[in-house]
């Protein structure tokens, strides 16, 4: 009898502990995929859409009205809101041009080109008053005109030759792979060569520099002038941009300018 209880009990405690344990879920990794999916408009392309869409929206609204006796439509607050910026480009501009100065060309018409250029860019700046914001757009338009035309031959020149002496070391460095020897020479020769051509490309894309930092001063203008200005640039950069510039990070910043002069935004509430 008692071993019966016993065999009883065991029993009952046995099925009791098989049921005080916890149901465990399985769950597959496509179930658990499915459980991360990103609600709809949240992903990444969705995102960039919506913000590509809303800048093209921005940029083709209608012209706003405005008040001419605002403090913006009078010029006020390009040196009130970008002055910190401004200095800062005029004095990396300065060491620019003292590096122009400084600048070493064997070629005499090269040197002369550099030379000739020194002082109309050294001289332009969108000014303090209303009346001088509103020429530099054509002014500096002119200058980017007027100075690629050099520039962009010197660099072109210079690539063609050091392309060509590319293929030279090639030669030369396929010739020393095959067990030939190149002699010192030869190296010395190509070594001139590259110097040589490399001033011309060097002294074009220090132009380019200079005006790279006049259109970051026009992106200043284009950020806080009045919006007759920012027509103005927008409308004379796009011209200059049916050509890229040479140096790509002019080119970048001619495109950020003219986007950012298509469209007006209130500074009072902004």
């Amino acid at each position: 009898m008692l071993s019966r209880v016993i065999v009883l009990l065991a029993a009952f405690a046995f099925v009791t502990a098989c049921e005080a344990k916890p149901k465990v879920q399985v769950v597959w990794e496509t179930d658990e995929d499915k459980t991360k999916e990103e609600a709809p408009g949240t992903s990444e392309e969705d995102l960039r859409a919506a913000y590509e869409q809303r800048m093209k929206d921005r940029e083709n609204a209608p012209e706003p009205e405005l008040n001419p006796e605002e403090p913006r439509e009078k010029g006020k607050l390009v040196w009130r809101m970008g002055r910190k910026k401004l200095d800062s480009i005029y004095n990396e501009r300065s060491e620019m041009i003292a590096m122009l100065k400084r600048l070493k060309l064997d070629n005499k018409k090269d040197k002369a080109i550099i030379k000739k250029w020194i002082k109309p860019l050294t001289e332009f700046g969108i000014g303090r008053a209303v009346e001088s914001m509103e020429k530099a757009p054509a002014e500096l338009c002119k200058l980017i005109h007027d100075v690629r035309v050099p520039t962009s031959e010197m660099i072109a020149k210079g690539r063609t030759e050091l392309e060509r002496l590319a293929e030279v070391e090639k030669g030369y460095l396929a010739r020393q792979e095959a067990g030939e020897d190149v002699f010192q020479k030869e190296w010395d020769k190509w070594e001139d060569e590259r110097k040589k051509w490399s001033q011309p490309v060097g002294a074009g894309k220090r132009l380019q520099l200079v005006v790279k930092s006049m259109l970051e001063e026009a992106l200043v203008l284009a950020e806080y002038g009045p919006r007759r200005i920012q027509i103005s640039l927008r409308d004379c950069l796009t011209k200059v941009a049916e050509k890229p510039l040479e140096l790509d990070l002019a080119q970048d910043l001619l495109v950020k300018v003219i986007k950012r002069a298509k469209w007006y935004r209130d500074l009072r509430t902004d």
